[in-house]
Formats: C-alpha cells, sequence, structure tokens
C-alpha cells in the first residue's frame, strides 16, 4: 500500500509573522504536517498541489523547501495560479522535495499537470501538456493512475469558483476516459471538499492548509472551518480509500472509498 499525504494551497507570505485573511498561513502549514504525521505512521509521499506562495519570491520557496526537508519523507510540488512555476520548479526540486511531474512505483503512477495561466485565476492545459500526459498514460498502461493538478476540472458549485475552474475541461476528461487505469483526479484551489465521479473516475478536492471557502457560496466567503488536508491509500490492487481530516476536531472528515474497478 502507497499512503500519501495531500496538502494544498498554503499561500504562504515572504514575511514567515504574516497574515492573510487574518491567518499565519506558514504557522498553518506546519500544524497540518505536524498533526498528519503524528496522527498517522507510514506516510509515503507529501503531495502539495498548488498555490504553495501567496507572494511568490525565493525566500518563500527557501522557506517551503525547509520546513518540507525536516521531514524525510518525499515531497512532490506542483504549482498553481498564485506560484512562480519556474522558480518553484528551481528551489523545490533538490533532494526529497521535487517537482518532478511523475512518480511511479512498482503498482502505480502518479501524473502531476501544471493547469496554470500566468496572471490569470482560472486553469488551462495547454496543447503541451495534454500531450504529455497523453504520453505518460501511454507508457503505463497497467498502472493504476492519480492525476494531481492544482484547478478543478468540474463545477463546485460556487459560481465564483467556477469562473475559475480548468477552461477545457472536457479535452481532459475526454483524454482520461480513454485510459481505463486513470482511477482519480486531485486538486486544490478551491479551499474546500468534493468528491464527485466522472463515468468511473472520482474527482477529488481537498481543503485549504490557510483557510476554507464557504461551500455553495455565489460569491466569494470564508467558511469556518479550520485547516485540513486528505490522506489516501493506493494499493497494490488499484483500488483507494481516503480522508479528509481537519485540525482542532475530533471527528475526520468526509471518508471516501472506491476501487475503480
Amino acid at each position: 500500500m502507497l499512503t500519501i499525504l495531500q496538502i494544498s494551497d498554503l499561500h504562504l507570505l515572504s514575511d514567515p509573522e504574516g497574515t492573510l485573511m487574518g491567518v499565519n498561513t506558514e504557522n498553518n502549514f506546519k500544524r497540518v504536517l505536524e498533526h498528519a504525521f503524528t496522527q498517522h505512521a507510514g506516510i509515503d509521499l507529501i503531495l502539495l498541489t498548488g498555490d504553495l506562495a501567496q507572494d511568490p519570491t525565493e525566500t518563500t520557496y527557501q522557506r517551503i523547501y525547509s520546513i518540507l526537508a525536516d521531514y524525510t519523507t518525499p515531497a512532490l510540488c506542483l504549482p498553481g495560479n498564485h506560484d512562480d512555476a519556474l522558480l518553484l520548479r528551481r528551489i523545490l526540486n533538490q533532494t526529497s522535495v521535487s517537482s518532478e511531474k511523475i512518480w511511479r512505483t512498482d503498482h502505480w503512477q502518479l501524473i502531476c499537470l501544471d493547469s496554470q495561466i500566468p496572471g490569470s485565476p482560472a486553469g488551462r492545459l495547454t496543447t503541451k501538456e495534454l500531450d504529455f500526459l497523453q504520453q505518460q498514460l501511454n507508457a503505463a498502461p497497467r498502472h493504476p493512475t492519480l492525476i494531481a493538478v492544482h484547478h478543478h476540472c468540474l463545477p463546485t458549485e460556487c459560481a465564483w469558483m467556477d469562473t475559475m475552474m480548468i477552461e477545457n475541461n472536457d479535452a481532459f476528461l475526454a483524454r482520461l476516459t480513454q485510459h481505463p487505469h486513470v482511477k482519480l483526479v486531485l486538486c486544490g484551489h478551491i479551499h474546500q471538499i468534493m468528491n464527485k465521479r466522472h463515468r468511473d473516475i472520482a474527482i477529488l478536492g481537498t481543503p485549504a492548509s490557510c483557510f476554507q471557502f464557504k461551500a455553495h457560496s455565489p460569491q466569494f466567503a470564508i467558511d469556518a472551518l479550520p485547516p485540513g488536508y486528505r490522506l489516501l491509500n493506493l494499493h497494490a490492487d488499484g483500488h483507494f480509500d481516503t480522508q479528509v481530516y481537519w485540525l482542532d476536531q475530533q471527528d475526520p472528515g468526509l471518508d471516501f472509498s472506491l476501487t475503480g474497478y
């Protein structure tokens, strides 16, 4: 079994003592990591699904690297709309902290995609990115596959948020449905839980480590929910189970288990 810790939407600032929406985002990121590693044994990979920085400076990414490097667990980092993708890939690509786009084991593969449109909060997968996806899916047709991307590819029912989903989501989903070994898509960006399906593929959104957006809200609104993260167990036979956890709450979030077959 492969256990993945997904953390998303850190929104770290250039000043470690700075706040965003009244929240010290760096402190929350550290608390999420501490909670996850204290409560759960055997985490094999930390997956950070975008918006690592609110202030995408070299100093910010160096601090993210230092925080992650304190853990011996490998970390994969992909950019979100707030990130400087080139700077992120330069700094967060050393030793156990990586911005590689492929992570493959004997039984599973993880493909990381860049949905960033520079200068825009919305998402799009370029032709080059879709071709890369196709190549990787063709290269390992017997490996159950997890796709990680920052932007969401299905609506959240938050009208304002859904103006920023992957613009060419139809083309993306059409590629995926051609490959039955694709089991799930993970995203960040939405600062809330999303558990949906597209045919036989699970489409999962994960709460932010900083603060949450109010679900089903027609306009921008902050929720009172605490920081959260997702844990996934990927089994050798291709099925998986996953659960969202919240800080400062006794009860875990929504449990969501699928075989994918």
